[in-house]
């Protein structure tokens, strides 16, 4: 009765671990609840992407006087993911001549007040998973740089440190997308080996200086200057 009693008890904990198993997996296999990017071709979401672009193209060129030193821009979070899926693509075939990798889907962000997070989706071999990573921008003498303190599979975070949990996933999940030239300088971005100029030039000669970075729940402000033409 005794070693009947053990082999029920064995049985029942094989039964529980795997069980906690499959439920991992499952979980890795689903987007994060807030991951819902509309269609590329949504033409909602395409006419949200060009306004949101032409309003900071505005902002940005507008000639202001000279007592007014600078000035603030507020994005939301839902015009980012809708120029993330619309217009990401497009600007990087024909700005930078590059390409989008084939294994990579649409990504998206969710902005909180602590941090900004970025999902991606990996597809190999049909099966489909979603990478996220969440980091806080800082402005440092180096320039504009992410601090990345968080990666995680579907809903399950990742343990150990973020940045070789993040590559390591990405590297058993699509190999050949970590090769691409885009997805390895969003890495070393990522990675903080690679700083953001804060700063560019207008085609009339004036310097635009990002000043601040806040963030808030689903918004990012930004604080710029400009230098004024003489």
């Amino acid at each position: 009765m005794r070693r009947f009693r053990w082999k029920r008890i064995l049985v029942s904990l094989v039964a529980v671990v795997a069980l906690a198993f499959a439920v991992v997996w499952r979980m890795t296999q689903l987007a994060p609840m807030w991951y819902d990017p509309p269609p590329a071709t949504d033409d909602r979401s395409r006419a949200l992407a060009e306004e949101v672009e032409y309003r900071l193209l505005e902002q940005v060129q507008k000639i202001r006087p000279a007592e007014e030193p600078s000035w603030t821009r507020r994005i939301q979070q839902s015009q980012i993911n809708a120029w993330l899926a619309s217009r990401l693509r497009p600007w990087i075939e024909h700005e930078h001549g590059g390409q989008w990798p084939d294994a990579l889907g649409i990504p998206q962000v969710r902005v909180q007040e602590h941090r900004i997070s970025l999902a991606i989706p990996v597809t190999e071999a049909g099966v489909t998973r979603v990478i996220v990573a969440g980091f806080v921008p800082e402005l440092t003498e180096r320039g504009l740089t992410l601090r990345l303190e968080h990666a995680s599979l579907g809903r399950i975070s990742l343990p150990g440190d973020p940045l070789i949990a993040l590559t390591g996933r990405l590297s058993s999940l699509a190999p050949r997308a970590v090769d691409d030239p885009q997805v390895a300088a969003i890495i070393d971005v990522l990675a903080g080996r690679t700083a953001v100029d804060p700063v560019f030039e207008l085609a009339d000669g004036r310097r635009i200086r990002l000043l601040k970075l806040s963030l808030g729940d689903g918004v990012i402000d930004f604080e710029m200057d400009a230098d004024h033409v003489p």
